[in-house]
């Protein structure tokens, strides 16, 4: 089978090559053939940029192509070593489609599809990606170099352009785009255009490629206009002949509610686990409520910390729109307050820097290869809260959200990850060295909510529940999930429930993460 005819309307789809009136110029190539070894058919389109300094220019084209190779060389490593199983008719393929963006003295960006095909499989699979440049040093530009607020400034106004976009799968976005889902972004004369495979915001296949475009105009002071963009926003074909985009709009509801749901993610940056925890133990808030000050009220009672925040952030936000009749909004405020409020607390996790001697932690940038551990741009001091975006996984660093809205990395030995867990039942094993163990004889341990050797009424209570043969009546816990790095994870219990008469429990077959307190 060639791959090719099938998915070869990607490229244009995603960005359609701009015609420039001045240099830098770009020449478009493609190469294409066929590996026998791994039974592979390839396709792959580049582009290389004329008209920049030497050195940059031969930086930034040498990178272009090996970003184009590189999903064809990873589909020959991968099937060399898997084959996978043989007899299915046609061929293996990759297809990959380079699109550009806008391509100025300052900045180069461009887009990329990938389309991969393993001969039997139902459908070829897709990532979309994009990467810039920094015309007059070859150096690549950091999505975040963009945003001038931080990436999660971007999250509400981009996921109703995705949302509005595809209607039909609206619900497939409820929590997606995330702030790490955000550095597919490519700049052309019109705004600023985000890209996804279906797989990589959790739809199905049949979903295709997802792009959401904001336009200059619509991206306001979202973006850096005094940096890295400032060109590309020049080139915007709407751009007025005064050469300032026209006067600014006057201040409106719509307007109004797009900065409002900024504003109070914002403020619910960097949440600390205790809130985490009131918030999901009393959620009177994601009732339905008639105005903003009501849901306000609910969070009084469970989370005043919170409270104060949000009411911080409205307030400062209705003191720049003293033109626009607010009051007829509440509603409309009330459900963007209870949707980021759900967002925040489904989307990230809280990460607590814990140093040897207290020292500050460096936060890094995105590293340039597989070897660099990127370049440190900030610190936070020991004890600091941040969202955890991301796990290490197999590698060393944790991604996190800054409290200022930018986007890091820290190394994942230094950063405690702290979940809530609500209303979860099972029984409390002593193990043979006398440690406690939740759900099963060798679970997760349970260990002093101040450390190792601390005293803690909660785990004195349990203890003194555990009978002759080891383990305790079914228990319903709220407690908080620990870990640092790879190491297992760990109970700190906040308050429990002895359930004996009163609840019939499977052996070993405890509840896992939040339970009840999520909605459907």
């Amino acid at each position: 089978m060639r791959l090719s005819p099938r998915i070869a309307w990607l490229a244009a789809l995603i960005c359609a090559s701009a015609a420039f009136a001045q240099d830098p110029a770009v020449v478009f190539s493609e190469e294409s053939g066929k590996d026998e070894a791994t039974n592979l058919e390839f396709e792959v389109h580049y582009v290389q940029v004329e008209g920049l300094e030497s050195a940059a220019g031969a930086r930034i084209n040498q990178a272009l192509r090996e970003l184009a190779f590189a999903p064809k060389r990873a589909m020959q490593e991968l099937l060399t070593q898997d084959p996978g199983e043989s007899g299915f008719p046609g061929s293996n393929g990759v297809y990959v489609g380079t699109g550009v963006g806008v391509v100025s003295g300052e900045l180069i960006s461009v887009s990329l599809s990938v389309s991969t095909y393993y001969a039997g499989a139902a459908h070829p699979n897709l990532e979309l990606s994009a990467v810039s440049f920094d015309a007059r040093s070859g150096e690549r530009v950091s999505p975040e170099a963009f945003f001038a607020g931080g990436a999660q400034t971007l999250l509400a106004p981009v996921a109703r352009t995705l949302r509005a976009g595809y209607p039909e799968f609206a619900d497939l976005f409820v929590h997606r785009p995330r702030v790490a889902d955000l550095r597919s972004v490519v700049a052309e004369p019109e705004g600023l255009t985000f890209l996804w495979g279906p797989e990589q915001l959790g739809a199905p296949h049949v979903v295709g490629p997802l792009i959401a475009t904001l336009t200059w105009a619509e991206l306001g002071d979202l973006v850096d206009r005094e940096g890295i963009l400032r060109t590309a926003i020049a080139a915007d074909p709407a751009r007025s002949e005064d050469g300032l985009g026209g006067a600014p709009p006057a201040p409106d509801a719509e307007a109004y509610l797009i900065g409002l749901e900024d504003q109070f993610s914002a403020a619910l940056i960097a949440l600390t686990i205790e809130e985490r925890l009131a918030l999901f133990r009393d959620d009177a808030w994601r009732a339905d409520a008639a105005t903003v000050d009501e849901v306000l009220e609910r969070l009084d009672a469970s989370c005043p910390s919170v409270a104060a925040r949000l009411r911080a952030a409205q307030g400062e936000l209705r003191s720049n729109y003293t033109q626009v009749e607010l009051g007829a909004l509440s509603t409309l405020e009330a459900e963007s307050l209870r949707a980021s409020l759900d967002y925040a607390l489904n989307n990230s996790e809280t990460g607590r820097v814990l140093t040897p001697r207290g020292n500050p932690l460096l936060v890094r940038g995105e590293p340039q290869d597989a070897e660099d551990w990127g370049i440190p741009f900030s610190r936070l001091q020991n004890g600091a809260v941040v969202s955890v975006l991301a796990h290490a996984g197999e590698a060393l660093f944790d991604s996190v959200l800054l409290p200022d809205g930018r986007v890091g990395r820290v190394h994942q030995n230094y950063l405690l990850i702290e979940a809530p867990v609500v209303d979860v039942q099972g029984r409390v094993y002593r193990a043979a060295d006398g440690s406690l163990r939740f759900a099963l004889p060798d679970g997760e341990a349970l260990i002093a909510k101040d450390g190792p050797g601390h005293a803690d009424r909660e785990l004195a209570a349990i203890r003194s529940l555990i009978g002759s043969d080891g383990m305790s009546p079914p228990l319903n816990l709220v407690a908080i999930r620990r870990q640092i790095g790879d190491r297992p994870s760990w109970l700190a219990v906040v308050d429990f429930t002895d359930l004996s008469g009163e609840h019939p429990l499977g052996e070993g077959m405890p509840l896992d993460g939040v339970v009840g307190k999520l909605p459907e």
